[in-house]
């Protein structure tokens, strides 16, 4: 029938090869040797196609020229400072730039009266730290968590050690030569004003002030040992590294006390008067 012969016929051109077949083929081919020469570096490559880049001047941005003028006051529904007497003596922060993009600062600098002079009722007796693992989320995750731990410090009194330097997530470019990075390349921790608030060291400083033999957390002379204390300088989350992260805080985890509330569970409310035990 029909059928037959024309199932025939395209088996057939399909052996032989008909003149469409033949010059798909040596399209094809063609194709298949310039890409071999390409890679073969055999003939340059095509000229990039040229993009024409907008350039904006500095002076035409719109700046925040009026912004640190603007009452201290945050959103809508921002009380007055006559409500909110934490603010007297308070001014807008302000952010070292090109331009003026002070809007972007969420504190006060210089704080208010009432924050400058502040002395915590927490305040713990003798030399105590807080030590603390950085989130391992994104920059906004770690910059809270960390911004919470300086609260702690500051209300507890305690000596704040730095995690070790690490690798941020999101914040590492291929080409950056030092790819591990500490709190204090994004923190002035040394400014004088912080420093006169919150005691700031290294994870190195407390393992050579407390985690040696005459130390008060003498670090384990097994085969953590050496991991524990490369890892102070730098590390990686890496449970097989030589200089693990992850060992370093199960060291932590084990030496002090290691709170097992989360934020999800409730919060945590610093009351003077429970504290000093008037109230049950």
């Amino acid at each position: 029938g029909r059928s037959e012969v024309t199932v025939t016929n395209f088996n057939k051109s399909k052996l032989k090869g008909s003149k469409s077949d033949k010059g798909v083929d040596e399209k094809r081919k063609e194709r298949v040797k310039k890409k071999k020469q390409k890679m073969a570096n055999q003939i340059p490559d095509e000229p990039p196609v040229e993009r024409i880049v907008p350039q904006i001047k500095l002076s035409q941005l719109k700046q925040d020229v009026d912004f640190k003028e603007k009452s201290l006051a945050r959103g809508v529904s921002g009380r007055p400072e006559s409500e909110t007497p934490a603010l007297v003596g308070a001014s807008r922060g302000h952010i070292g730039c090109d331009v003026n993009v002070d809007s972007l600062a969420y504190w006060n600098s210089p704080q208010g009266d009432r924050d400058h002079n502040f002395v915590s009722p927490f305040r713990v007796k003798g030399q105590k730290y807080i030590t603390f693992a950085p989130d391992r989320g994104g920059w906004n995750n770690i910059r809270m968590s960390m911004e919470i731990i300086f609260i702690f410090a500051l209300v507890t009194g305690r000596t704040l050690v730095l995690p070790p330097e690490i690798k941020f997530y999101l914040l590492v470019q291929k080409d950056d030569e030092h790819k591990h990075k500490s709190f204090a390349d994004f923190y002035p921790l040394q400014e004088k004003e912080f420093q006169e608030k919150i005691s700031v060291i290294t994870m190195a400083e407390f393992l050579k002030r407390e985690g040696g033999p005459g130390g008060r957390i003498p670090v384990p002379n097994d085969e953590h040992h050496d991991i524990i204390f490369r890892g102070a300088e730098y590390c990686d989350n890496m449970q097989k590294s030589d200089r693990s992260c992850l060992v370093v805080n199960e060291y932590l985890e084990k030496a002090g006390y290691h709170p097992t509330f989360r934020a999800e569970d409730g919060c945590v409310v610093f009351d003077e008067d429970v504290y000093a035990g008037k109230h049950a």
